[in-house]
This record gives structure tokens, sequence and C-alpha cells, in this order.
């Protein structure tokens, strides 16, 4: 077994005590990143608290560019993984702040839930939306809108 092969088993693998520590360790990082990015929200924080989560931040998006490289190195067909939608949500969600992995979500659950209305009701979605007229597209829009980037 290479290297690539014990480092693709304990990245994508669960089954080994290795790939169990490197998942919850990634939890820890996503839940530290979350937690410093709450604690700056604080006003009137005091310089050492800043500096440590500044450098906590520079820490974190190191690591999770480290993170991201591994999953390249791994990866059977390296330009196919780096532009396939896989690729793509890991590169946005490792320099994401909370919010934006947020919006992310509620964009990806936005799309699956349109997606869903559509194959379902097929041509009659198109009257579902306009029997609701502008008052109710407007509403939605906003209620969306809202979701999207958690004003609500």
């Amino acid at each position: 077994m290479t290297l690539r092969d014990t480092v693709r088993q304990i990245v994508d693998g669960t089954d080994t005590f290795a790939g169990r520590a490197f998942d919850w360790s990634l939890l820890a990082l996503i839940l530290w990143s979350i937690a410093t990015f709450t604690v700056e929200t604080i006003p009137d924080l005091e310089n050492a608290t800043v500096r440590f989560l500044w450098y906590s931040e520079v820490v974190i998006t190191a690591l999770f560019t480290v993170e991201y490289a591994v999953r390249i190195w791994i990866a059977e067909r390296t330009w196919r993984y780096v532009f396939s939608f896989n690729g793509l949500i890991v590169r946005l969600l490792d320099d994401a702040t909370p919010l934006e992995a947020g919006f992310y979500r509620s964009a990806g659950m936005s799309g699956g839930l349109l997606l869903s209305y559509v194959l379902i009701y097929r041509r009659r979605a198109l009257g579902f939306v306009t029997a609701v007229g502008w008052a109710g597209l407007t509403g939605s829009a906003l209620m969306s809108g809202a979701i999207l980037t958690m004003v609500v």
C-alpha cells in the first residue's frame, strides 16, 4: 500500500481509528471556526483577544487549505475532483465563514425545493406561481432573500 493509499484511507474512510480521528479533528476545527467568528462579533474586545482570534483564523484557514490540498493529492482523477461539484463545495466551504456556509446550505436547499416542486407539479407549477399574483411573488422573494442571507 502506497502513502497516497494510506492517506486516502484516513481521509475518506471512517473504519480506522486514524480516519475517525481525522473526521473528529475536522469537526473540532469547524466548531472552533464558528466559535471564533461568534466571539469576534462581541463589541469592545481587548486587543489581546482580537489578536488571538485573528491568529486562530489564520491557523484555521491554513489547516483547511492543507486539507483541501491533501484531498486533491489523494483524488484518483485530480482535475475531475478540482472541477467537480464536490470540489467546488469544498473550496467554497473551506474559507467560508459560518454565515457564508449557512448561505450555501440555504441556496442549495432552495434549489432542491424548487426542482422538486417543478418535478412534482410539472406544467401546473407555473400556474400555481402566477395565481398568487405580484404581492405573493414579492413577499416570497423577500422571504427567500431573508432566509438566504439569514436576516430573519
